[in-house]
């Protein structure tokens, strides 16, 4: 039955894709710019302003462009929230040059943020771009946080941030060799966030630096940074990084055989999801579960919760694991001795 474990870790394997932001990616990588060079310019551009909140839809291979109007050493920071869609943001110089850019590890939801110190007068463009290319459209909220005279704790903030995207856009390379100066750069950006008291990107840079040592296959590190986020997560109330940090030490529970503590944890994400009404997580949970059940050869459970991913996906229209699910039922209709086709 050597096709039906290539069914399972096939399986195994989309789920860690899909989760890719948040989740720890064991045979995967992390990809900083996932922007195929065909994206599409719509050219709306709207002028961003302090306090002012701008919701919108994209889809996926489009961009959407504001602009804003600083003066010589002005300090701004933008802020995008994700709701359901993954973005990168781009900031340019009044002559159009890329002067920085941003996307964290906080996938389809969480926060996403981009600061710069105006070194000279004028209008400032800033590009939004869907880099989720797995799903349909989502939602986007993005508003100026911070716009005001520069502070030395601002220029502290802006060094730390581009040794984060330093670090990201490494983990583009596949030499190994790279990982120590990306953890020495996660490490430092750290430093400079636990200075600013930014617990949120504490927690998303401890996680980053759990899916290093994942692709490192050193598991016991991971565990450490991940069980770190979590606890920064849970102290700053963010729900979504805390179900992700539950997912990602499920994750690597399965991929050390420690199967129940797999269930234990991934049962707690599942139960997050379920509160904050996310229908994908939902359904990429119980096929995480399924999975495990299937491994500690709990074949009635893990049945179980695979039918509640295929009543779940026809609910949702969410059709990424289907064909993978459906396969694994059919083996488990044959483990169990009922003829599924």
């Amino acid at each position: 039955m050597e096709i039906n474990k290539l069914s399972y870790n096939y399986c195994y394997a989309i789920i860690v894709i899909v989760l890719s932001i948040c989740n720890v990616e064991a045979q995967t990588k992390y990809y900083f710019n996932k922007i195929p060079r065909n994206t599409f310019l719509i050219q709306n551009s709207n002028q961003l302003e302090l306090n002012k909140r701008t919701i919108r839809k994209i889809h996926p291979k489009h961009t959407h462009t504001y602009n804003v109007e600083l003066e010589q050493d002005q300090f701004l920071q933008v802020v995008v929230e994700q709701k359901g869609i993954d973005v990168l943001i781009k900031f340019y110089s009044p002559d159009k040059a890329l002067l920085s850019e941003f996307d964290g590890h906080t996938g389809t939801w969480g926060i996403d943020k981009v600061s710069w110190i105006a070194k000279m007068k004028g209008n400032y463009t800033i590009e939004i771009v869907c880099s989720d290319n797995n799903t349909g459209a989502g939602e986007y909220e993005v508003y100026i946080k911070e716009l005001r005279n520069q502070t030395v704790a601002d220029k502290r903030l802006v060094e730390a941030e581009k040794l984060f995207m330093q670090a990201s856009k490494s983990r583009e390379k596949s030499d190994k060799t790279f990982f120590e100066s990306i953890i020495k750069q996660y490490s430092e950006s750290i430093s400079i966030y636990n200075e600013l008291k930014d617990t949120f990107m504490v927690a998303q840079i401890n996680s980053a630096i759990g899916q290093v040592y994942s692709e490192l296959n050193d598991y016991e590190k991971s565990l450490r940074y991940h069980a770190i986020a979590l606890s920064e997560y849970q102290k700053g109330g963010y729900l979504h990084g805390e179900a992700t940090e539950f997912s990602n030490l499920g994750t690597l529970y399965n991929l050390i055989n420690e199967n129940e503590k797999a269930i234990f944890y991934n049962q707690k994400a599942l139960s997050i999801y379920t509160s904050l009404g996310d229908k994908k997580s939902q359904i990429i949970l119980k096929n995480n579960i399924a999975y495990g059940y299937d491994s500690l050869a709990k074949k009635n459970d893990a049945l179980r919760y695979y039918l509640e991913c295929l009543d779940d996906i026809d609910k949702t229209n969410f059709e990424t694991l289907k064909a993978t699910i459906l396969s694994n039922v059919g083996v488990l209709y044959g483990d169990i001795g009922i003829c599924y086709w």
